[in-house]
């Protein structure tokens, strides 16, 4: 027996929770606002029993990661989540896009913390600009401080090249 990849376990579980409703769905409808909390807690339950009876895919560390029910059922609300995003099946046949690219950068700077906190307390106000200002330059500043220094022999390059190596 083959196992169900993740993404067609989500959506077949999905789709499961809403018919067992009686709750009219066709592919490519979007079912953000159709799932109630409990449809998730069961779509979430069928998608547990399926990690630990092994139907579904899953590398081989994942139960040594999420082998406790705890793990395992956060793990299963990232899944729905996520495919409920990005199948288009499931959100009304929009490609996903991501929103927020990049957030990330600086996220373990104390000075980067700091100005997001102040941003949104200035949200609104005349200083709001000059602190999304600071926090562009901090973000860039510790961006630079992380990128790796790349060393090129310049003598390797071909003559027209060479200028280019500082």
């Amino acid at each position: 027996m083959s196992k169900q990849s993740q993404r067609e376990a989500t959506y077949n579980a999905i789709v499961s929770a809403l018919e067992s409703n009686a709750i009219a769905f066709n592919p490519g409808d979007d079912v953000k606002n159709l799932l109630t909390s409990s449809m998730k807690k069961t779509v979430r339950s069928e998608l547990v029993n399926g990690f630990n009876n092994n139907t579904i895919a899953a590398g081989d560390d994942f139960m040594s990661k999420f082998g406790s029910e705890i793990e395992l059922n956060k793990y299963c609300s990232g899944l729905i989540s996520n495919w409920i995003k990005k199948d288009t099946r499931l959100n009304g046949n929009s490609k996903y896009q991501v929103v927020n690219k990049g957030i990330r950068a600086g996220h373990g700077d104390a000075q980067v913390k700091e100005l997001r906190k102040l941003l949104k307390v200035t949200s609104g106000t005349e200083a709001e600009q000059e602190v999304a200002e600071a926090l562009s330059n901090r973000i860039a500043q510790v961006k630079a401080e992380k990128s790796p220094t790349v060393s090129i022999n310049a003598d390797a390059l071909p003559e027209h090249l060479r200028h280019l190596v500082k």
